[in-house]
Protein backbone atom coordinates (compact mmCIF):
# COMPACT_ATOMS: atom_id res chain seq x y z
CA UNK A 1 0.00 0.00 0.00
CA UNK A 2 0.89 3.69 -0.88
CA UNK A 3 1.68 5.48 2.74
CA UNK A 4 0.61 8.61 3.12
CA UNK A 5 4.45 9.92 3.08
CA UNK A 6 4.44 8.52 -0.37
CA UNK A 7 1.61 10.43 -1.35
CA UNK A 8 2.84 13.66 -0.02
CA UNK A 9 6.05 13.67 -1.86
CA UNK A 10 3.79 12.86 -4.92
CA UNK A 11 1.58 15.57 -4.11
CA UNK A 12 4.68 18.09 -3.64
CA UNK A 13 6.26 16.80 -6.95
CA UNK A 14 2.87 17.60 -8.56
CA UNK A 15 3.09 20.77 -7.04
CA UNK A 16 6.51 21.61 -7.94
CA UNK A 17 5.70 20.29 -11.70
CA UNK A 18 2.51 22.29 -11.55
CA UNK A 19 4.54 25.43 -10.85
CA UNK A 20 6.97 24.65 -13.47
CA UNK A 21 3.99 24.20 -15.85
CA UNK A 22 2.74 27.63 -15.17
CA UNK A 23 5.99 28.99 -15.46
CA UNK A 24 6.38 27.42 -19.09
CA UNK A 25 2.82 28.65 -19.75
CA UNK A 26 3.44 31.91 -18.67
CA UNK A 27 6.64 31.64 -20.89
CA UNK A 28 4.28 30.64 -23.85
CA UNK A 29 2.27 32.98 -23.18
CA UNK A 30 5.05 35.88 -22.88
CA UNK A 31 6.72 33.96 -26.44
CA UNK A 32 3.09 34.10 -27.66
CA UNK A 33 2.61 37.63 -27.12
CA UNK A 34 6.02 38.61 -28.57
CA UNK A 35 5.01 36.74 -31.61
CA UNK A 36 1.60 38.23 -31.65
CA UNK A 37 3.68 41.70 -31.72
CA UNK A 38 6.22 40.22 -34.10
CA UNK A 39 3.01 39.16 -36.48
CA UNK A 40 1.76 42.32 -35.96
CA UNK A 41 4.71 44.15 -36.96
CA UNK A 42 5.14 41.68 -40.01
CA UNK A 43 2.04 42.34 -41.28
CA UNK A 44 2.15 45.80 -40.64
CA UNK A 45 6.07 45.28 -42.49
CA UNK A 46 4.22 43.31 -45.18
CA UNK A 47 1.61 45.61 -45.72
CA UNK A 48 4.33 48.97 -45.73
CA UNK A 49 6.52 46.18 -48.58
CA UNK A 50 3.07 46.00 -50.59
CA UNK A 51 2.74 49.25 -50.45
CA UNK A 52 6.08 50.14 -51.82
CA UNK A 53 5.68 47.17 -54.36
CA UNK A 54 2.15 49.37 -55.86
CA UNK A 55 4.48 52.89 -55.45
CA UNK A 56 7.29 51.03 -57.03
CA UNK A 57 4.94 48.77 -59.63
CA UNK A 58 3.31 52.77 -60.64
CA UNK A 59 6.67 54.31 -60.71
CA UNK A 60 7.94 51.99 -63.16
CA UNK A 61 4.85 51.83 -65.43
CA UNK A 62 5.34 55.86 -65.06
CA UNK A 63 8.98 55.20 -66.32
CA UNK A 64 7.97 52.80 -69.06
CA UNK A 65 5.38 55.65 -70.29
CA UNK A 66 8.78 58.06 -69.99
CA UNK A 67 10.92 55.54 -71.94
CA UNK A 68 8.29 55.07 -74.56
CA UNK A 69 7.64 58.95 -74.95
CA UNK A 70 11.46 59.48 -75.36
CA UNK A 71 11.74 56.57 -77.29
CA UNK A 72 9.72 58.15 -79.83
CA UNK A 73 11.03 61.62 -78.97
CA UNK A 74 14.82 60.17 -79.53
CA UNK A 75 13.03 58.62 -82.95
CA UNK A 76 11.74 62.32 -84.00
CA UNK A 77 14.84 63.70 -83.25
CA UNK A 78 17.08 61.16 -85.28
CA UNK A 79 14.46 61.64 -88.20
CA UNK A 80 14.69 65.40 -88.20
CA UNK A 81 18.33 65.15 -87.85
CA UNK A 82 18.97 63.00 -90.73
CA UNK A 83 16.36 65.27 -92.40
CA UNK A 84 18.66 68.22 -91.53
CA UNK A 85 21.76 66.91 -92.33
CA UNK A 86 20.38 65.81 -95.56
CA UNK A 87 19.04 69.60 -96.31
CA UNK A 88 22.59 70.93 -95.03
CA UNK A 89 24.07 68.84 -97.61
CA UNK A 90 21.80 69.62 -100.36
CA UNK A 91 21.83 73.49 -99.66
CA UNK A 92 26.21 72.72 -99.46
CA UNK A 93 25.88 70.71 -103.20
CA UNK A 94 23.10 73.53 -104.36
CA UNK A 95 25.93 76.61 -102.90
CA UNK A 96 28.75 74.90 -104.36
CA UNK A 97 27.13 74.38 -107.61
CA UNK A 98 26.11 78.06 -107.43
CA UNK A 99 29.65 79.07 -106.48
CA UNK A 100 31.23 76.91 -109.44
CA UNK A 101 28.28 78.37 -111.78
CA UNK A 102 28.61 81.86 -110.71
CA UNK A 103 32.54 81.73 -111.24
CA UNK A 104 32.12 80.24 -114.79
CA UNK A 105 29.57 82.85 -115.84
CA UNK A 106 31.92 85.49 -114.35
CA UNK A 107 34.97 84.07 -116.42
CA UNK A 108 32.56 84.17 -119.75
CA UNK A 109 31.25 87.42 -118.90
CA UNK A 110 34.08 88.90 -118.83
CA UNK A 111 35.70 87.10 -121.65
CA UNK A 112 32.73 88.16 -123.38
CA UNK A 113 33.54 91.27 -122.52
CA UNK A 114 36.60 91.26 -123.84
CA UNK A 115 35.85 89.94 -127.05
CA UNK A 116 33.20 92.44 -126.99
CA UNK A 117 35.68 95.45 -126.60
CA UNK A 118 38.09 93.89 -129.18
CA UNK A 119 34.98 93.08 -131.86
CA UNK A 120 33.99 96.77 -131.05
CA UNK A 121 37.07 97.93 -131.78
CA UNK A 122 37.89 95.49 -135.23
CA UNK A 123 34.21 97.26 -136.55
CA UNK A 124 36.03 100.48 -135.66
CA UNK A 125 38.60 99.88 -137.35
CA UNK A 126 36.66 97.98 -140.11
CA UNK A 127 34.62 100.81 -140.46
CA UNK A 128 37.19 103.42 -140.82
CA UNK A 129 38.76 101.31 -143.46
CA UNK A 130 35.50 101.82 -145.31
CA UNK A 131 35.06 105.12 -145.09
CA UNK A 132 38.72 105.05 -146.51
CA UNK A 133 37.65 102.87 -149.40
CA UNK A 134 34.79 104.79 -149.96
CA UNK A 135 36.61 108.02 -150.47
CA UNK A 136 39.34 106.14 -152.76
CA UNK A 137 37.07 104.65 -154.89
CA UNK A 138 35.25 108.26 -154.96
CA UNK A 139 38.34 109.77 -155.90
CA UNK A 140 39.79 106.89 -158.35
CA UNK A 141 35.94 107.02 -160.31
CA UNK A 142 36.62 111.11 -160.27
CA UNK A 143 40.39 110.21 -161.99
CA UNK A 144 38.54 107.46 -164.55
CA UNK A 145 35.94 110.40 -165.15
CA UNK A 146 38.36 113.07 -165.47
CA UNK A 147 40.82 110.81 -167.68
CA UNK A 148 38.27 109.92 -169.62
CA UNK A 149 36.76 113.57 -170.36
CA UNK A 150 41.01 114.00 -171.37
CA UNK A 151 40.41 110.77 -173.86
CA UNK A 152 37.94 112.86 -175.61
CA UNK A 153 39.14 115.73 -175.67
CA UNK A 154 42.67 113.88 -177.30
CA UNK A 155 40.60 112.29 -179.71
CA UNK A 156 38.95 115.61 -180.60
CA UNK A 157 41.86 117.28 -181.20
CA UNK A 158 43.60 113.98 -182.83
CA UNK A 159 40.42 114.64 -185.84
CA UNK A 160 41.20 118.38 -185.75
CA UNK A 161 44.76 118.06 -186.65
CA UNK A 162 43.51 114.97 -189.21
CA UNK A 163 40.77 118.04 -190.85
CA UNK A 164 43.75 120.24 -190.49
CA UNK A 165 46.39 117.50 -192.06
CA UNK A 166 43.77 117.21 -195.08
CA UNK A 167 43.29 121.33 -195.16
CA UNK A 168 46.91 121.12 -195.53
CA UNK A 169 47.45 118.58 -198.07
CA UNK A 170 43.97 120.26 -200.05
CA UNK A 171 46.45 123.99 -200.08
CA UNK A 172 49.70 122.00 -200.72
CA UNK A 173 47.83 120.48 -204.18
CA UNK A 174 46.23 124.19 -205.05
CA UNK A 175 49.77 125.19 -204.12
CA UNK A 176 51.24 122.32 -206.25
CA UNK A 177 52.68 125.40 -208.46
CA UNK A 178 54.23 127.47 -205.74
CA UNK A 179 55.41 123.49 -203.75
CA UNK A 180 59.04 124.43 -205.37
CA UNK A 181 59.13 128.06 -203.31
CA UNK A 182 57.39 126.41 -200.38
CA UNK A 183 58.90 122.82 -200.65
CA UNK A 184 61.43 123.67 -197.47
CA UNK A 185 57.76 124.63 -195.75
CA UNK A 186 56.07 121.63 -197.09
CA UNK A 187 58.70 119.39 -195.70
CA UNK A 188 58.67 121.44 -192.43
CA UNK A 189 54.72 121.22 -192.40
CA UNK A 190 54.96 117.32 -193.20
CA UNK A 191 57.77 116.68 -190.34
CA UNK A 192 54.88 118.37 -188.51
CA UNK A 193 52.25 116.40 -188.77
CA UNK A 194 54.11 113.04 -188.60
CA UNK A 195 55.19 114.41 -185.15
CA UNK A 196 51.86 115.53 -184.88
CA UNK A 197 50.55 111.98 -186.13
CA UNK A 198 52.52 110.30 -183.29
CA UNK A 199 51.95 112.64 -180.97
CA UNK A 200 47.96 111.52 -181.90
CA UNK A 201 48.97 107.44 -181.67
CA UNK A 202 50.74 108.64 -178.58
CA UNK A 203 47.71 110.03 -177.20
CA UNK A 204 45.50 106.95 -178.38
CA UNK A 205 47.60 104.48 -176.82
CA UNK A 206 47.18 106.65 -173.12
CA UNK A 207 43.35 107.02 -174.30
CA UNK A 208 43.49 103.06 -174.38
CA UNK A 209 45.65 103.14 -171.28
CA UNK A 210 43.37 105.05 -169.47
CA UNK A 211 40.29 103.18 -170.67
CA UNK A 212 42.24 99.91 -169.11
CA UNK A 213 43.44 101.72 -165.68
CA UNK A 214 39.12 103.13 -165.83
CA UNK A 215 38.11 99.28 -166.12
CA UNK A 216 40.79 98.47 -163.08
CA UNK A 217 39.69 100.83 -160.83
CA UNK A 218 35.58 99.81 -161.98
CA UNK A 219 37.50 96.37 -160.62
CA UNK A 220 38.84 97.54 -157.33
CA UNK A 221 35.45 99.84 -157.04
CA UNK A 222 33.64 96.04 -157.20
CA UNK A 223 35.82 94.42 -155.04
CA UNK A 224 36.00 97.53 -152.58
CA UNK A 225 32.21 97.43 -152.66
CA UNK A 226 32.50 93.59 -152.13
CA UNK A 227 34.30 93.92 -148.91
CA UNK A 228 31.95 96.70 -147.67
CA UNK A 229 29.43 93.77 -147.90
CA UNK A 230 31.74 91.43 -146.21
CA UNK A 231 32.45 94.07 -143.21
CA UNK A 232 28.61 94.77 -143.12
CA UNK A 233 28.02 90.86 -142.39
CA UNK A 234 30.60 90.80 -139.81
CA UNK A 235 29.34 93.80 -138.31
CA UNK A 236 25.89 92.29 -138.00
CA UNK A 237 27.64 89.15 -136.81
CA UNK A 238 29.39 91.05 -134.31
CA UNK A 239 26.10 92.90 -133.32
CA UNK A 240 24.54 89.24 -132.52
CA UNK A 241 27.76 88.24 -130.49
CA UNK A 242 27.55 91.76 -128.88
CA UNK A 243 23.67 90.61 -128.25
CA UNK A 244 24.18 87.03 -126.65
CA UNK A 245 26.91 88.84 -124.63
CA UNK A 246 24.10 91.11 -123.42
CA UNK A 247 21.75 88.17 -122.93
CA UNK A 248 24.30 86.20 -121.43
CA UNK A 249 24.84 89.45 -118.85
CA UNK A 250 21.10 89.52 -117.83
CA UNK A 251 21.23 86.05 -117.21
CA UNK A 252 24.27 86.09 -114.63
CA UNK A 253 22.89 89.63 -113.31
CA UNK A 254 19.23 87.49 -112.85
CA UNK A 255 21.65 85.07 -110.92
CA UNK A 256 23.48 87.44 -108.78
CA UNK A 257 20.23 89.18 -107.31
CA UNK A 258 18.00 85.96 -106.45
CA UNK A 259 20.72 83.97 -105.34
CA UNK A 260 19.71 82.56 -101.80
CA UNK A 261 23.22 83.21 -99.93
CA UNK A 262 24.05 86.94 -99.63
CA UNK A 263 26.53 88.27 -102.29
CA UNK A 264 29.38 90.45 -102.36
CA UNK A 265 31.92 91.92 -104.96
CA UNK A 266 34.97 93.40 -104.13
CA UNK A 267 37.80 95.36 -105.16
CA UNK A 268 41.16 93.50 -104.56
CA UNK A 269 43.14 96.50 -104.12
CA UNK A 270 41.51 98.88 -102.27
CA UNK A 271 39.21 96.53 -100.41
CA UNK A 272 35.61 98.51 -100.90
CA UNK A 273 32.35 96.57 -101.68
CA UNK A 274 31.58 97.29 -105.35
CA UNK A 275 28.39 95.31 -105.84
CA UNK A 276 26.60 93.11 -103.65
CA UNK A 277 22.65 91.35 -104.39
CA UNK A 278 19.37 91.95 -102.36
CA UNK A 279 19.75 88.86 -100.00
CA UNK A 280 22.69 90.64 -98.87
CA UNK A 281 20.88 94.01 -98.36
CA UNK A 282 18.35 92.10 -96.43
CA UNK A 283 20.28 90.52 -94.72
CA UNK A 284 22.44 93.29 -93.16
CA UNK A 285 19.50 95.53 -93.13
CA UNK A 286 20.94 98.57 -95.30
CA UNK A 287 20.55 99.77 -98.99
CA UNK A 288 23.33 99.55 -101.80
CA UNK A 289 24.42 103.36 -101.33
CA UNK A 290 24.83 102.68 -97.74
CA UNK A 291 27.51 99.89 -98.14
CA UNK A 292 29.04 100.35 -101.59
CA UNK A 293 32.59 101.90 -101.09
CA UNK A 294 32.50 100.41 -97.48
CA UNK A 295 34.87 97.58 -96.30
CA UNK A 296 33.58 94.58 -94.61
CA UNK A 297 33.78 95.59 -90.73
CA UNK A 298 31.95 99.19 -91.93
CA UNK A 299 28.88 96.47 -92.42
CA UNK A 300 28.92 93.83 -89.36
CA UNK A 301 30.41 91.30 -91.15
CA UNK A 302 34.17 91.52 -89.74
CA UNK A 303 34.98 91.80 -85.63
CA UNK A 304 36.99 95.04 -86.79
CA UNK A 305 39.68 96.81 -89.04
CA UNK A 306 42.46 94.04 -87.98
CA UNK A 307 40.14 90.75 -88.55
CA UNK A 308 39.67 92.75 -91.91
CA UNK A 309 43.19 92.80 -92.89
CA UNK A 310 43.79 89.05 -91.78
CA UNK A 311 41.19 88.09 -93.51
CA UNK A 312 42.21 90.11 -97.13
CA UNK A 313 46.08 88.40 -95.78
CA UNK A 314 45.35 84.97 -96.11
CA UNK A 315 42.96 85.80 -99.28
CA UNK A 316 45.59 86.61 -101.13
CA UNK A 317 47.75 84.77 -99.95
CA UNK A 318 45.81 81.49 -100.32
CA UNK A 319 43.22 83.00 -102.95
CA UNK A 320 40.24 81.01 -100.72
CA UNK A 321 39.38 81.48 -97.15
CA UNK A 322 36.44 79.63 -95.52
CA UNK A 323 34.82 80.49 -91.74
CA UNK A 324 32.05 79.16 -90.11
CA UNK A 325 29.64 80.41 -87.25
CA UNK A 326 30.66 84.66 -87.53
CA UNK A 327 28.75 86.41 -85.91
CA UNK A 328 26.91 88.71 -88.60
CA UNK A 329 25.09 92.17 -86.96
CA UNK A 330 22.55 94.31 -89.14
CA UNK A 331 22.03 97.97 -89.30
CA UNK A 332 18.90 97.55 -86.39
CA UNK A 333 21.39 95.32 -83.90
CA UNK A 334 19.67 91.72 -85.58
CA UNK A 335 22.79 89.20 -84.94
CA UNK A 336 22.89 85.98 -87.64
CA UNK A 337 24.98 83.48 -87.56
CA UNK A 338 27.10 82.82 -91.07
CA UNK A 339 28.90 80.65 -93.01
CA UNK A 340 31.57 83.12 -95.00
CA UNK A 341 33.66 81.92 -98.03
CA UNK A 342 35.34 83.91 -100.27
CA UNK A 343 37.27 83.45 -103.43
CA UNK A 344 39.98 85.38 -105.71
CA UNK A 345 40.31 85.39 -109.57
CA UNK A 346 41.60 87.05 -112.22
CA UNK A 347 39.19 89.09 -115.01
CA UNK A 348 41.22 88.00 -117.35
CA UNK A 349 42.72 91.64 -118.61
CA UNK A 350 45.04 91.10 -115.66
CA UNK A 351 42.52 92.70 -113.37
CA UNK A 352 41.33 90.53 -110.20
CA UNK A 353 38.12 90.54 -108.32
CA UNK A 354 36.82 89.28 -104.74
CA UNK A 355 33.57 87.17 -104.49
CA UNK A 356 32.20 86.68 -100.81
CA UNK A 357 29.67 84.37 -100.50
CA UNK A 358 27.58 84.84 -97.10
CA UNK A 359 25.15 81.87 -95.71
CA UNK A 360 22.81 82.38 -93.15
CA UNK A 361 23.14 79.58 -90.79
CA UNK A 362 21.15 80.71 -87.59
CA UNK A 363 18.19 78.30 -88.44
CA UNK A 364 20.78 75.68 -88.88
CA UNK A 365 22.89 76.62 -85.84
CA UNK A 366 19.42 76.54 -83.21
CA UNK A 367 18.40 73.43 -84.57
CA UNK A 368 21.33 71.61 -84.07
CA UNK A 369 21.30 72.89 -80.19
CA UNK A 370 18.18 72.37 -79.86
CA UNK A 371 18.89 68.69 -80.79
CA UNK A 372 21.59 68.53 -78.61
CA UNK A 373 19.77 69.78 -75.37
CA UNK A 374 17.05 66.94 -76.41
CA UNK A 375 20.15 64.49 -76.56
CA UNK A 376 21.16 65.62 -73.36
CA UNK A 377 17.98 65.29 -71.74
CA UNK A 378 17.53 61.97 -73.20
CA UNK A 379 21.08 60.47 -71.07
CA UNK A 380 20.25 62.64 -68.10
CA UNK A 381 16.59 60.45 -67.92
CA UNK A 382 18.70 57.38 -68.93
CA UNK A 383 21.23 57.52 -65.80
CA UNK A 384 18.15 58.85 -63.55
CA UNK A 385 16.09 55.27 -65.10
CA UNK A 386 19.26 53.81 -64.60
CA UNK A 387 19.83 55.07 -60.46
CA UNK A 388 15.80 54.03 -59.98
CA UNK A 389 16.27 50.25 -61.52
CA UNK A 390 19.22 50.20 -59.27
CA UNK A 391 17.07 51.29 -56.10
CA UNK A 392 14.61 48.67 -57.26
CA UNK A 393 16.79 45.64 -57.02
CA UNK A 394 18.26 46.97 -53.39
CA UNK A 395 14.30 46.91 -52.59
CA UNK A 396 13.91 43.72 -53.74
CA UNK A 397 16.82 42.47 -52.32
CA UNK A 398 15.67 43.42 -48.66
CA UNK A 399 12.34 41.89 -49.39
CA UNK A 400 14.13 38.75 -49.97
CA UNK A 401 16.00 38.92 -46.51
CA UNK A 402 12.67 39.87 -44.55
CA UNK A 403 10.76 36.85 -46.21
CA UNK A 404 14.22 34.54 -45.40
CA UNK A 405 13.94 36.23 -41.90
CA UNK A 406 10.08 35.39 -41.14
CA UNK A 407 9.95 31.74 -42.79
CA UNK A 408 12.80 31.54 -40.25
CA UNK A 409 11.01 32.54 -37.46
CA UNK A 410 7.71 30.27 -38.26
Amino acid sequence: MVTAKQLAVTAEKLHVKAKQLAVIAKEKEVIRRKLEVTARQLAITAEKLRLKAKQLALTAKEKEVIRRKLEVTAKHLAVKARELAVIAKEKESIRRKLEVTARQLAVTAEKLRLKAKQLALIAIEKESIKGKLEITAKNLATLAREKEEIRRKLEVTAKNLAVKAKQLAVTAREKESVRSKLAITATQLALIAKEKEGVRRKLAITADQLATTAKEKEDTRSKLALTAKNLATIAKEKESVVQKLLISEVRYRKLFETAKDGVLLMDPLTEKIIDANPYLLELVGRTKAEILGKELWEIGAAKDIKASKIMFEELQTRGYVRYEDIPLKSKDGEEHEVEFVSNSYSLGDGTRMIQCNIRDITDRRAAEREAATYLDGLEKLNKMMTGRELKMIELKTEIAELSEKLNART
